[in-house]
């Protein structure tokens, strides 16, 4: 009975100075992670301390990460030196007090536990099947224990133990989990403190990165707070305004904001041109654009301020030398030629088409060849006519012609290219060098054989302009003269911008439509809102033909086009009635497509004069008693095509007319104008 109770008393003695040691292990582990000791210095004493609670021989104390499919793998954090050769020795050094050494095989004992999550006993791991062996030379592997370690509902890390005399058992995976589970706290914090200084170390990166773009910037860069207070003033603003930091920073910038017409909420997500002033009170033209910084609880905004005087000089100044040029070459006496890098021509002065009799809207856009063919055309046959691409750079030849009368100019090209020598275009020069008495009858003849819709206002202006200049008229009839003078030049800068707008569309193929996806009544409802029509009170009735399927559409182009239509309704009724403006819908050849219809009551067409409505120049009335350059229609034509839409005229002589423009519906199946190269 004495010797069973001492029996006891000795087991239980051991058994509590076996729950002291994992208690003083606990300690050690968790006093050294407390003193902020360096992590491998920690995890070193982690291993240290379970290979002797366990009296194992050797082991590893890994971290568990994943895949980006989330395989797991192991990243080890503390490794025993078992290595028996110079190349294992060689891995040992490099990869065990570093970042660790990775495994990434699963078909191991570790990996058991890896995959499943569960511990992994195997006291005869040579005959055990889940093993995958081990290297030759590799130190006895007698016995395993592997503990997954865990931490917030996860598999963080994964222990493993070998060779403990006498094998591993239940018994010892029981008395080790306070043990483990200290491990996971451990690892788990390490790991957080690990995102931590790396997050610290990305933001004292960006903020290093910032502070360099802030004070690198070339514009000036401002952050001012939802009260207009300054919170940042970059090295750039106080070279621009004039202003130091110090001086800067708390000042409020809403007086100046307001003083301009300006809070920083109306230009958020675009740019705006303003005056401002310096420090010393000079005027300073600025481009300032504001982007909104939602934070919590309050609001920033970051104004971008960049000096745009240097540009606004260098813009004048190249206005002003365009502006030359410009003047020159329409001056001159000689003729220019220009070609595009596509080989369409691009320009032609007043003087080359004084030399060949032809219009600028005949020749705009003419390919090269057609050119060529066109000025071959006009030669006599004495010599044989060489194309302008055979002709050397600099190189000249003498173009001449008989009939109707001698007429000779000497020809020239000049090839462009940019600063890397790649092919801009061409420029042919025309001298003409016939006598000055044949050079007064080619521009005689060119005056008599050009468009009236020119001759007309020029005549008008020259005329009432010189009498003007030559007597004396009461006011009453010097207004009128006046307003004559500006009713013709309107005319002409109406001609000259139709004749520009129909121009830029056929040789830019609608490259520069911006189409996109709308709704089309905002757009009616604009058209209406512009259309001034002078001496007309008559309003444009609308009949909405209720919800319309949106529309890919350039706004302001097809408002162009609709107001064409809705001038010329007020222009050709003259006597009055209703304007009326409705929309519809249709579908043609499986395709739904949107319609706005303009009718008049006015004086209508004939079925042969409504199949000229879309040639330049045509009009309807002739009699020149109503306005207008004859371009209009052609203009809405070509609009509506690049939309992939057509226009229909429906008339009857003095019952008005009807015009419909359809447009295809968004999302119906249609091409789109060709992308820029």
């Amino acid at each position: 009975m004495v010797e069973r109770t001492r029996a006891e008393l000795a087991k239980r003695e051991q058994e509590l100075m076996r729950s002291h040691r994992l208690l003083d292990a606990i300690t050690e582990i968790q006093s050294l992670f407390i003193r902020d000791a360096e992590p491998r210095r920690v995890f070193d004493s982690m291993l240290d301390t379970l290979l002797r609670v366990t009296d194992s021989a050797y082991g590893f104390v890994g971290e568990v990460l994943r895949e980006a499919d989330s395989t797991p793998y192991l990243n080890t954090l503390a490794l025993s030196n078992i290595a028996w050769n110079e190349t294992s020795r060689a891995m040992y050094e490099a990869h065990a007090h570093g970042s660790g050494m990775l495994f990434r095989n699963l078909d191991t004992l570790f990996g058991v536990s890896l995959r499943s999550g569960e511990a992994v006993i195997s006291n005869t791991p040579s005959r055990d099947p889940r093993s995958g062996g081990i290297a030759r030379g590799h130190p006895s592997l007698d016995a395993y224990l592997g503990l997954p370690v865990h931490a917030g509902g996860q598999m963080v890390g994964l222990i493993g133990l070998a060779n403990r005399p006498g094998g591993y058992d239940e018994a010892l995976l029981a008395y080790l989990q306070p043990l483990v589970r200290s491990c996971g706290q451990i690892i788990e914090a390490f790991r957080s403190d690990r995102e931590r200084l790396a997050v610290m170390a990305a933001l004292r990166e960006s903020e290093t990165r910032h502070k360099a773009v802030l004070d690198t910037a070339a514009d000036a860069i401002i952050t001012i707070d939802d009260q207009g207070r300054i919170e940042s003033f970059n090295p750039a603003a106080e070279r621009i305004f004039g202003w130091s930091r110090d001086e800067a920073l708390g000042a409020d910038i809403k007086p100046l904001l307001e003083s301009l017409g300006l809070v920083p909420a109306d230009l958020i997500g675009r740019g705006s041109e303003v005056a401002a002033r310096r420090k010393d009170g000079s005027a300073l033209p600025i481009e300032l654009t504001v982007a909104e910084i939602a934070l919590v609880g309050r609001r920033l905004y970051s104004v971008i301020a960049r000096d745009i005087g240097q540009r606004k000089q260098a813009q004048a100044q190249l206005q002003r030398l365009t502006q030359s040029l410009r003047a020159i070459i329409q001056l001159s006496p000689d003729g220019f030629v220009a070609f595009d890098e596509r080989g369409r021509l691009s320009f032609a002065n007043p003087a080359f088409l004084r030399m060949c009799g032809c219009d600028e809207q005949d020749l705009n856009g003419m390919s090269e060849t057609d050119f060529d063919a066109m000025l071959a055309s006009m030669c006599d046959g004495e010599r044989p006519y060489m194309p302008i691409a055979a002709l050397d750079d600099g190189e000249g030849d003498i173009l001449s012609r008989q009939q109707p009368r001698f007429t000779a100019a000497r020809r020239s090209v000049r090839r462009l290219r940019d600063d890397e020598g790649r092919h801009l275009g061409r420029v042919v020069y025309f001298q003409d060098i016939t006598q000055a008495a044949e050079l007064d009858r080619m521009k005689t003849e060119f005056l008599s054989t050009a468009a009236h819709e020119l001759r007309t206002p020029m005549a008008s202006i020259h005329g009432f302009s010189e009498l003007l200049l030559k007597r004396d008229f009461d006011e009453e009839t010097r207004r009128d003269l006046l307003q004559t003078i500006y009713r013709q030049s309107s005319n002409l800068v109406r001609l000259v911008n139709e004749l520009l707008d129909l121009a830029r569309i056929e040789a830019r193929q609608g490259k520069d439509f911006q189409l996109r996806r709308q709704p089309l009544q905002p757009i009616i409802d604009a058209t209406v809102h512009h259309l001034i029509v002078p001496g007309d009170p008559r309003p444009v009735a609308l009949q909405t033909g209720g919800a319309l399927p949106e529309v890919e559409v350039d706004a302001d182009k097809l408002e162009q086009a609709l107001l064409n239509v809705l001038t010329n309704a007020y222009k050709y009724s003259p006597q009055g009635g209703a304007i009326e403006l409705r929309t519809c819908t249709r579908t043609r050849e499986g395709r739904l497509e949107v319609g706005i219809a303009v009718r008049d009551q006015g004086i209508g067409m004939t079925p042969e004069q409504s199949t000229r409505i879309f040639e330049r120049f045509y009009r309807a009335d002739d009699s020149g008693a109503i306005p207008g350059t004859g371009l209009g229609m052609s203009l809405v034509k070509e609009i509506l095509e690049i939309h992939q839409g057509s226009v229909e005229v429906a008339s009857a002589l003095g019952r008005g007319a009807d015009v419909t423009l359809w447009l295809p519906a968004a999302g119906a199946d249609k091409p789109h104008p060709p992308a820029e190269a």
